[in-house]
């Protein structure tokens, strides 16, 4: 709906501005009564090009604002420090592109119950010094009328105000003290309109003057005098008619005395300022009066004593001379430019002069270059400065004559044959000369003698000019010059004549040594079908003259070649895996161990020295792919590629992605083992797609889209030579773009079944993710109402889980509640077990002697239970046992007694039995007859082991019947 609201907006505007209007305007205000500090709203709506404005009584514009177009504008307006109590008018104007206008106005009345006042004085900080101007800005709005007073410490100052704006100055020169001084101290200025006032205070200071004088003041030099004051500036608007302005009297000795200078100095930014120059004579004691003054009768004075010393001259040079040195020699000096300086030396130290006259310029400085004689003797010399006019002030100083100085230093010790060494150095003199043991540096020739003095002419040789005491040298060694050692002889001799012995000589030592290999890298292991690259750079001083040549050794492999050289010394050697011949997997180089020798060619020869070995290993080729498993219609499909090539292969990879109603197929190249294929899924169906990286190893018959997805192992491969390719296959799933995980509780079971009370059990629910994306949720596991714990499922599409939560119940009916299923479970108390004895069962009459007693014990409980069983005879026990009872059964337990003749009555439990004991029958033992011994039969009656087998289970039968 906003979206349609802005539609209609823009459309209403573009008819609009599209179509020519009459100039049209009408004003409204919400009140024509307005207290002051209160606010109104002025409505103008209007087409043309116009203004909205508000004038005072006087037809000054106090607010305006620009009308343009067509409009309904409504501006809310404050009066506070705008609208002052009075009548103004809103006008508002327009015009067409004819010129046809169109106004409108309305007319409002400010008012305000109490006069509005305003004070605000332009003096800053509320100060003004004595006898300058105080100025104040004040209003009065809403009052008949109104006056100001001024009291201070001497009287008053009154006067009418006229209502609305004001500017009042207050003379303070014309407030006297009783001695005829401006007064000061602080003042107040009064604002009464109608009963009401408003006050404001201010402070007529006294005249206040600091000086800042220079540390040290020399006869002949140019001074300023200068300071602060707190007057106003000369000619401001604070100052009177009687232009502010400091005095200064300079005078010799004392306060009083003989007048030298005076002058007067206007005050500008609150400073003064006076320049003077103190004659070339005046040393003494001097005093400066300085006088501030605003007005007659408002002045201040201050004096400064101060001391005028001799005039400074200092002579500034590098004092240790050198013959044949040209040298500078300073005389810095306090006098002004053009002041005459005379400079002497003694005879012979400088070429052709012994005294000369200069000049100060402006800083004082007098200056000249003389030549140090190249015949000077050795020692020290005074030399002399002075001012023509004053001999009296001079300076003198000592120089020295040494013998020249030389220091030389080499950027390196050790050259290829064909470099260049550069030496740098310093020495005062103006020319050095280089000479070796060996013409194996261009322009040097060989050192003639290292005893003996040599012209350079007779012997011309490299020579190098000195500019501000430093030199640079650089020297060719010859390319043809052999790997040794040489030496270099550097002289700075004070003429054309050396002299091996006395002038200053520095020996160099320089190594010259055969082109070398500075740095070689390469891939110490190698995929298959990649280029073999080996780059490095040699310290060669003419890579024109360079080649580097190379050797390839391997498994059936030799193969050897050049490589040119740049500029900056580096090379690259570059050796195609089918080594020149076809591409085909038959004529690649196969992996294994190799090594390539390198040599340096340095002007057709090779330079044995240089001679480098490298091995390295060509391996298979490795590629991993990773890729998302699902992805949503819209966003970017990411195929993250890492192999074990880099730059150097000279074959793309080949990404075919194929699927629910496309193939899409790509070309990458690998950077640095890394690369990343982004596929964008916005026009894909969803459904399964499958993906295939390819590398295709350089070798190929037709388009390697024609078997993107034939194995490399088949057959078939052959056809296209693929049989040696990489093949990686990675599938994905494309969903909706709206597809999500959907989480949700399948199913809440108890363990165990029967609960009761006291007893823990288990509660397992089961979390199924039947959405299309892997999610996580958290899901309250509650018993009636109250969570005992929080599940944090986090499963992928289609996955399931179980969580189990332990749990003790309390008796009664319980509702389980986990996401939107529910399970109620009813807890029982515990059973508990019910022994009692049923019956004895005993014989009526037994013989005397040991008798089985069998009491059968019954459970009418809920749950399997133990009891002791007593057995009494004749109220006595005889014996007992415990027994163990299932729930709602029967258990037999027997007791073994031993009885003698009589009656009984046998008691267990609630149970009892009568029990009758005969005594026994006595035995009559019969007299053994003998009879004759039976032959033993050495047969077996047939079935007669069955017969007592079948007596045994007959007698088992009939005791199981009695339990």
């Amino acid at each position: 709906m906003k979206g349609l609201r802005l539609g209609l907006v823009i459309v209403l505007l573009i008819t609009l501005t599209g179509v020519a209007s009459a100039a049209t305007v009408t004003l409204d205000v919400s009140a024509e009564n307005v207290t002051y500090g209160d606010t109104f709203q002025v409505t103008v709506t209007y087409t043309g090009e116009g203004y909205l404005r508000i004038l005072d009584s006087s037809y000054e514009v106090v607010w305006s604002t620009a009308l343009s177009g067509s409009g309904h504008d409504v501006y809310t307006i404050g009066t506070t420090d705008l609208l002052y109590p009075g009548t103004y008018t809103i006008e508002a104007y327009v015009e067409d592109a004819s010129g046809a206008n169109a106004t409108d106005s309305k007319i409002i009345n400010v008012t305000s119950p109490t006069p509005i006042i305003s004070i605000k004085m332009e003096n800053e900080g509320g100060k003004v010094a004595a006898g300058d101007l105080a100025k104040f800005e004040i209003s009065v709005y809403g009052a008949s009328s109104a006056k100001y007073t001024i009291t201070g410490p001497y009287g008053n100052v009154s006067d009418i105000l006229t209502l609305g704006e004001n500017e009042v100055v207050f003379n303070t020169s014309e407030v006297i003290t009783p001695s005829g001084e401006v007064a000061t101290g602080v003042f107040e200025i009064v604002v009464t309109a109608d009963g009401y006032e408003k006050r404001l205070s201010f402070t007529v200071e006294p005249i206040k003057l600091f000086i800042d004088m220079p540390s040290e003041i020399r006869a002949g030099s140019l001074v300023t005098l200068a300071g602060s004051t707190n007057i106003a500036n000369t000619n401001s608007e604070f100052d009177t008619s009687t232009p502010n302005k400091v005095k200064l009297s300079i005078r010799a000795g004392s306060e009083d005395g003989e007048e030298i200078w005076n002058g007067t100095a206007y005050v500008v930014t609150g400073r003064y300022e006076f320049s003077i120059r103190i004659p070339l004579d005046a040393e003494g004691t001097y005093y400066a009066v300085f006088e501030a003054e605003t007005a007659p009768n408002a002045t201040k004075s201050v004096t400064q004593m101060f001391e005028v010393f001799k005039p400074k001259i200092d002579i500034v040079a590098d004092r240790t001379l050198v013959r044949g040195e040209e040298v500078e020699i300073r005389v810095e000096t306090s006098l002004p430019a053009g002041t005459g300086i005379a400079l002497e030396a003694p005879s012979g130290l400088f070429e052709g002069v012994s005294s000369v006259i200069l000049s100060t310029d402006a800083a004082g400085v007098a200056k000249t270059t003389l030549r140090v004689s190249e015949d000077a003797a050795l020692g020290t010399y005074e030399v002399r400065a002075y001012v023509v006019a004053r001999p009296d002030v001079s300076d003198s100083a000592l120089f020295r004559v040494v013998l020249q100085n030389l220091d030389v230093s080499a950027d390196t010790t050790k050259v290829v044959r064909g470099g260049i060494i550069h030496l740098n150095g310093t020495t005062t003199v103006n020319r050095v000369y280089v000479y070796a043991d060996s013409e194996v540096f261009e322009g040097v020739a060989r050192l003639p003698s290292l005893n003996l003095p040599f012209s350079v002419e007779d012997y011309p040789t490299k020579a190098v000019m000195v500019n501000n005491d430093t030199f640079s040298i650089s020297l060719k060694i010859s390319e043809y010059a052999r790997d040794d050692e040489y030496t270099l002889y550097v002289f700075a001799p004070s003429s054309d004549v050396i002299n091996p012995v006395s002038d200053p000589m520095k020996v160099i030592t320089v190594i010259v040594e055969d082109p070398d290999f500075t740095n070689v890298s390469y891939k110490e292991k190698l995929p298959r079908a990649q280029d073999i690259v080996v780059r490095g750079k040699t310290n060669s001083p003419i890579p024109d003259e360079t080649l580097v040549k190379f050797r390839l050794k391997g498994p059936n492999v030799r193969y050897s070649g050049y490589a040119g050289v740049e500029s900056d010394g580096s090379f690259e050697i570059r050796i195609d895996p089918f080594l020149g011949e076809e591409p085909t997997p038959n004529n690649m180089i196969t992996t294994g161990l190799y090594t390539i020798e390198l040599t340096l060619v340095y002007f057709g020869e090779e330079v044995d020295s240089s001679e480098r070995l490298i091995t390295f290993q060509i391996v298979n080729p490795e590629i991993s792919v990773d890729v998302q498993d699902i992805v949503k219609v819209g966003e970017k499909l990411k195929i993250k590629i890492t192999t074990n090539r880099d730059e150097d292969y000279q074959s793309p990879l080949y990404v075919v992605m194929e699927g629910a109603n496309r193939i899409s197929v790509y070309q990458i190249a690998v950077k640095a083992g890394n690369s990343v294929v982004e596929i964008d899924t916005s026009k894909l169906w969803p459904g399964n797609y499958t993906i295939y990286v390819r590398d295709i190893m350089r070798t190929t018959v037709g388009s390697p889209f024609e078997y993107y997805d034939i194995s490399p192992n088949t057959v078939y491969a052959r056809y296209y030579d693929a049989q040696d390719d990489v093949l990686v296959v990675k599938k994905v799933k494309i969903i909706p773009a709206d597809a999500h995980a959907e989480i949700s509780v399948k199913s809440i079971n108890v363990t165990p079944e029967v609960l009761y009370t006291g007893t823990e059990a288990e509660i397992e629910v089961v979390v199924e993710n039947t959405g299309l994306l892997a999610g996580n949720v958290s899901i309250n596991v509650s018993v009636d109402g109250e969570t005992i714990d929080t599940i944090h499922a986090e499963l992928d599409a289609g996955a399931k889980k179980t969580f189990t939560i332990k749990h003790v119940f309390g008796k009664g009916t319980h509702v389980i509640s986990a996401g939107d299923l529910k399970k109620v479970v009813v807890v029982s108390e515990l059973p508990k077990p019910l022994i009692e004895v049923e019956r004895i069962i005993v014989p009526d009459k037994v013989s005397a002697g040991n008798v089985t007693v069998d009491v059968v014990v019954v459970n009418k409980g809920d749950a399997e239970g133990s009891k002791e069983i007593e057995l009494y005879l004749n109220d006595e026990l005889v014996a007992s046992k415990t027994v163990t009872v299932d729930a709602h059964a029967l258990e037999t337990v027997k007791f073994e007694i031993t009885v003698k003749p009589g009656v009984y009555t046998l008691k267990a439990g609630n149970a009892t039995a009568s029990l009758t004991v005969t005594a026994p029958t006595p035995i009559t033992t019969p007299t053994p007859i003998e009879t004759s011994k039976k032959k033993k039969l050495p047969f077996t009656i047939p079935g007669f082991e069955a017969v007592f087998a079948l007596a045994g289970l007959a007698g088992t039968a009939y005791l199981l019947r009695r339990r």
